[in-house]
């Protein structure tokens, strides 16, 4: 964030820094409130119905990449791509945000640490992974949303398996 001099462009890159925290609060929600606490996908309505709130957390042409979990853009593209997630199961943690606000464009980008729990929907394995997720977000009238998301896993294994292969 570049140094802010006057008092309002502080308070602005403030109330930003907090609306966008919220913002990927409000996002991982969505991602793991598509499955009931048994650990299984809700009805489609309702999954349908929370998949659309989180492809809203994104701007109209917002894109999403997570490599093997998809990549794509726009409204229609996020919502397909949330609501066919194969997991029964997700838990979204999102950690040790890096945020830097630019008021006057009315944009930010993000660094944040990203910890995922899964069961596979197919094979019912517990997985998990680690790695960051970097984003841009845009206000649009009066929001900010994510206009990119990108996913990047250090690693990605069954729950009991070690995550590195160094001795």
């Amino acid at each position: 964030m570049q140094q802010s001099h006057s008092l309002e462009e502080r308070l602005a890159a403030a109330e930003a820094t907090i609306e966008i925290m919220r913002l990927k609060a409000i996002y991982a929600e969505c991602a793991d409130g598509k499955y009931t606490e048994e650990h299984q996908k809700k009805p489609d309505a309702d999954r349908d119905g929370v998949a659309r709130q989180q492809a809203l957390c994104f701007t109209a042409d917002g894109e999403f990449y997570a490599g093997v979990f998809g990549s794509v853009k726009g409204h229609d593209a996020l919502f397909e791509n949330f609501r066919s997630k194969p997991f029964i199961f997700a838990m979204h943690v999102f950690t040790n945000p890096l945020i830097d606000v630019d008021p006057a464009a009315q944009t930010a980008k993000g660094r944040w640490l990203h910890h995922l729990f899964v069961t596979e929907d197919d094979t019912c394995r517990a997985m998990h992974g680690m790695g960051y997720t970097f984003d841009e977000y845009r206000r649009v009238d009066g929001r900010w949303l994510f206009s990119r998301v990108e996913t990047r896993l250090k690693f990605f294994v069954p729950f009991a398996d070690a995550w590195s292969q160094a001795q």
